[in-house]
């Protein structure tokens, strides 16, 4: 009876344990299907964070897309002129100058301060004395005068000048129109007399190229014959006398250094250089046109003294200068002028113009340089025939001379403008 109450209880314990084992594993189960359900809940809102943020970030994206769009659509210069053409709307918007007024009134009055109306000397640097030897722009540098041109007298370049534009010259003063003997002495004659004309020649460039007093003397000289011979004849008719001329012009450039005067014959042989030609005639018919002219200035562009910056700017400076002294901007603007050129050697400043008068007085400098600037530029592109790089150099001269002389923007553009639409 006690064995079969063991069992009983034993068999009893042992569906407790089982009861108690199949409810740990049933709890088991349940908690790990809830954490499971859990984490699957947290990973589906992660996923709708990520979704919802996605969104916000395709919808930015979209905005930032239009919003580059637009600023990539500006035209800063255009809003500028929009801003600019509404604010002249509104009261003291506009300057009293006009459109582009950036300026330079103190700068072009420093110009005048430097050209005062009434002086005496003429000269853009009186006070620098001149040395018996100039630094020119040519090949040569003869440290002393030559010998061989101490009897060149002034009527030399004269009957040289005459010489190359007259070709029959020689045979008549040799010859002479009642010589017996004319036709059989002619050649001879005529080559004695070529002889002559080129040593001459030579004689003269070499005098030419000297660079002291006495050799601006005789560039001067030969300037006034060259300024008298455009006005009876401008045509050579011999190809080897148009070579002589310009060989005249070519030594006349290397002898010319940086002093004042030297930049003047400069600039006026390169005017006269314009002016003489030789017609290139292809066949006996041709006739004269422009189209087969051969111009001094095509032979003598190759010269270093065009290349030189510095020979430039003196060039714009002498121009400046003369136009000032001759347009007396000053006085029109000093009230009591009439008094003033009473004075004699009154000098007139630009302190005496009233304050409400530098702004128009500037605008007249302005006009000057703009003038005188557009000039010379246009000479650069003449003396470089071979087109290389002129229109490049003549640009950079507007702009550096432009900035020197504050010149207004409106002005610097149209110089830039047209040597651009001109090259």
């Amino acid at each position: 009876a006690a064995d079969e109450s063991v069992e009983d209880a034993s068999s009893q314990l042992l569906n407790i344990m089982s009861k108690q084992d199949t409810t740990m594993r049933s709890a088991r189960v349940a908690s790990e299907s809830c954490l499971l359900s859990e984490c699957n809940a947290v990973h589906n809102c992660l996923r709708s964070l990520v979704a919802i943020e996605r969104s916000a970030l395709e919808e930015r994206a979209r905005k930032l897309q239009m919003l580059e769009s637009a600023v990539d659509a500006i035209d800063v210069r255009k809003d500028i002129d929009i801003y600019i053409q509404n604010d002249k709307l509104l009261p003291g918007g506009s300057s009293r100058t006009g459109d582009d007024d950036d300026g330079g009134v103190a700068a072009a009055l420093a110009v005048l301060n430097s050209h005062v109306e009434g002086s005496s000397d003429s000269m853009p640097h009186p006070n620098i004395e001149r040395p018996n030897h100039f630094e020119g722009w040519g090949a040569a540098d003869n440290d002393a005068e030559n010998d061989d041109t101490d009897d060149v007298e002034p009527e030399v370049f004269g009957e040289v000048i005459n010489s190359l534009f007259d070709r029959d010259q020689g045979k008549i003063a040799l010859a002479g129109p009642d010589s017996p003997r004319r036709g059989k002495r002619e050649r001879t004659l005529s080559e004695s007399y070529k002889l002559e004309k080129e040593e001459k020649v030579a004689l003269a460039a070499t005098a030419l190229e000297e660079k002291t007093k006495r050799g601006q003397s005789f560039r001067q000289t030969i300037l006034y014959e060259l300024n008298n011979q455009r006005s009876k004849k401008t045509e050579v008719e011999g190809e080897a006398d148009f070579e002589s001329l310009c060989r005249l012009f070519d030594s006349f450039l290397s002898g010319c250094g940086r002093e004042a005067i030297d930049v003047s014959n400069a600039k006026m042989a390169m005017i006269l250089s314009q002016t003489f030609y030789y017609i290139d005639r292809q066949d006996d018919n041709s006739v004269d046109d422009r189209g087969s002219r051969v111009y001094v200035k095509n032979r003598i562009s190759h010269h270093s003294i065009w290349s030189d910056d510095e020979f430039w700017d003196h060039a714009l400076e002498q121009c400046v200068a003369e136009s000032l002294q001759k347009s007396g901007v000053l006085l029109n603007y000093v009230k009591s002028s009439v008094d003033v050129r009473a004075v004699p050697n009154k000098c007139i400043k630009w302190h005496d113009l009233a304050p409400s008068e530098y702004a128009d007085a500037a605008a007249q400098v302005h006009s000057v340089v703009f003038a005188q600037l557009g000039t010379l530029a246009h000479s650069m592109l003449e003396m470089d025939v071979s087109g290389s790089g002129s229109t490049a150099r003549a640009c950079n001269f507007v702009r550096r001379l432009s900035i020197r002389y504050q010149l207004p923007l409106n002005l610097r553009i149209t110089l830039l403008n047209h040597l651009q639409n001109n090259s």
